[in-house]
């Protein structure tokens, strides 16, 4: 499959060992380069998600990852890092910026997002940058479903096209079941960056 590569790289001299996931190493787009969770993904209320990465290429969309329920229902999450800025859908609702995300550098991502108040907030390299509030969000993203690195889903873990698919670099993906204060988040971002 074209692009999937892990490679164990320091990300730097003095930090341990951290799996990097490289999606398109070519640069050609491919509806087969992607990277699918095998164990299953958890029922979330309030939620942070962070990760570091490193664009190789813009796409049309470039989607970093998607999850969805059924071939039914539009994605639960969706995170596009698009030329014309940072993208990110919960169940059709889209946070829209115009957050640009470098090409070819490290950068550290979060989103928080608390279910008692709609509140989102997007991170860059530890500083908030952007919030605002999903209207009509209820009730958490169910478990069960089809979690996907490198592309979004028009069918339930599938339905890729490779306009919309993802090139470049991601590492240190985590998900947690709150929201991170700012000063967690900034904590977590400094450290050593993978080299390259």
């Amino acid at each position: 499959m074209d692009g999937v590569v892990w490679l164990d790289t320091p990300p730097s001299a003095t930090a341990s060992q951290v799996p990097i996931l490289f999606l398109q190493e070519s640069g050609t787009p491919s509806s087969e380069s992607f990277a699918h969770l095998a164990t299953p993904f958890p029922k979330l209320f309030s939620f942070s998600v962070c990760y570091r990465l490193r664009l190789a290429r813009f796409r049309e969309e470039s989607t970093l990852m998607s999850y969805a329920l059924s071939d039914d229902l539009d994605n639960e999450i969706r995170m596009d890092h698009r030329m014309t800025g940072y993208k990110v859908s919960l169940r059709s609702k889209w946070a829209i910026t115009d957050l640009k995300t470098p090409l070819r550098s490290w950068v550290h991502f979060c989103f928080t997002f608390d279910l008692g108040t709609s509140e989102w907030r997007i991170y860059l390299n530890g500083e908030r940058r952007e919030e605002g509030f999903f209207v009509g969000i209820s009730g958490p993203l169910d478990s069960g479903g089809a979690f996907i690195i490198g592309q979004e889903q028009d069918s339930l873990a599938g339905g890729f096209h490779r306009d919309q698919s993802f090139s470049g670099e991601i590492t240190e993906l985590n998900f947690w079941g709150r929201v991170l204060d700012d000063r967690t988040i900034a904590q977590a971002s400094p450290g050593d960056r993978p080299s390259g």
